[in-house]
């Protein structure tokens, strides 16, 4: 990962450089409490064209669903592979034939 630093001195992590992250934890290590501040700081700035969201979550799309109604996702995994979500506009190339 990149040593860059903020203005404030935080750790900077470009998503230029690592455009799709990965969270692991063991269970109980708050990773969807880090998940929702990090999706809450992302969509603050750039518009849905810009950045978009593509949620894969493998237990089932529970801890996704609160994210649902934002313009920036275009899709949820769990629910492609459950058969539902199909309904949903996306970017032309964008869908399950192209994860």
């Amino acid at each position: 990962m990149s040593q860059e630093r903020s203005r404030r001195g935080s750790p900077r992590v470009g998503l230029e450089s690592y455009p799709h992250p990965r969270v692991g934890a063991i269970a109980g290590e708050g990773k969807w409490v880090f998940l929702g501040q990090a999706v809450t700081f992302l969509i603050r700035r750039p518009s849905p064209d810009r950045l978009w969201l593509a949620p894969l979550d493998l237990e089932g799309g529970a801890n996704f669903t609160d994210s649902s109604y934002l313009a920036h996702a275009l899709f949820h995994v769990a629910d492609v592979v459950s058969g539902g979500g199909d309904d949903q506009p996306r970017p032309e190339g964008i869908g399950p034939a192209a994860c």
